[in-house]
């Protein structure tokens, strides 16, 4: 029987063709960041008049959630009250940022509070507003940024409750409709 001798070239070109189905295998199941955390609206296209959530920064394991005004004209905004629950079993609250909207051109000071409630930490309690004697404003922008760390696979929600807009009197504006969603997480 002869034996049939592979030059070096031949034996590598062997071992990678037969390592391909491999390799594309483990290029065609890699989650890429966008597919791992994924951020989905209650309601994507929510109007004027609206206080929302949109998906804005997105990494293996955290995500950045923006909170926007859509076209306020009901009345001025000088504050916002609200807590902001979710699954602390899927998602862990890592930060808050500030936003542009309140601060109407760098003008005005504004209060970003936010803590964990005490006793449930699956609601951010938080607190926006205007200080001193502003006038308010109207029409559209990013009010904050949340950052959350995925903690385990699954849903969870991102919804606000004891939600309240104040305008300069601090009287509360009637007409404001606030939308949130929910982030999955694959791992």
């Amino acid at each position: 029987m002869e034996k049939e001798e592979f030059s070096g070239l031949s034996f590598i070109s062997l071992i990678l063709i037969m390592m391909m189905p491999l390799f594309i295998t483990a290029c065609v199941n890699d989650k890429s960041a966008n597919e791992s955390v994924m951020f989905t609206s209650d309601k994507p296209n929510p109007g004027e008049n609206s206080l929302f959530l949109v998906q804005d920064k997105v990494t293996e394991n955290s995500i950045e959630v923006l909170l926007i005004s859509s076209k306020i004209t009901v009345d001025r905004i000088y504050g916002l009250a609200f807590d902001l629950d979710f699954d602390p079993h899927i998602i862990r609250f890592i930060e808050l940022e500030k936003g542009s909207f309140l601060e109407d051109k760098d003008k005005v000071i504004v209060n970003y509070l936010s803590a964990l409630q005490s006793d449930n930490n699956a609601k951010l309690v938080l607190g926006i507003s205007q200080q001193g004697n502003m006038a308010g404003v109207t029409g559209q922008g990013i009010i904050a940024r949340f950052k959350f760390e995925a903690v385990a696979a699954g849903t969870s929600i991102l919804q606000f409750s004891n939600n309240s807009a104040k305008n300069p009197s601090l009287e509360t504006i009637s007409g404001i409709t606030w939308h949130g969603g929910s982030v999955r997480v694959e791992m």
